[in-house]
């Protein structure tokens, strides 16, 4: 932005002595300035999302744990033959 705007102020300041030239240095300038920002933007938007799904991963496997640390007991009593809740045992818990 920081092109056109300086563009717009030499040509505001040319008066009646316009040049093109001065525009299309300013137009420039704001497309360079663009292409840098998208070719630092994208691969920063790739990165967060892998490191995005990395996170829900850890964040879902932590919540499995959790899960099975306070239900251990229910899967004990399941794989000694009582019937907890009515309710079949995952697959899991029958591999232990």
């Amino acid at each position: 932005m920081t092109g056109l705007v300086d563009a717009f102020q030499q040509l505001a300041a040319a008066g009646d002595r316009v040049d093109p030239a001065i525009l299309s240095s300013g137009i420039w300038e704001a497309l360079l300035t663009t292409v840098i920002g998208l070719v630092i933007a994208i691969p920063a938007a790739v990165a967060f999302g892998l490191l995005q799904r990395t996170v829900d991963l850890v964040a879902r496997r932590a919540e499995d744990a959790a899960t099975r640390v306070f239900t251990v007991d229910l899967y004990r009593r399941r794989a000694a033959g009582a019937v907890v809740a009515g309710k079949p045992e995952p697959a899991w818990a029958a591999a232990r």
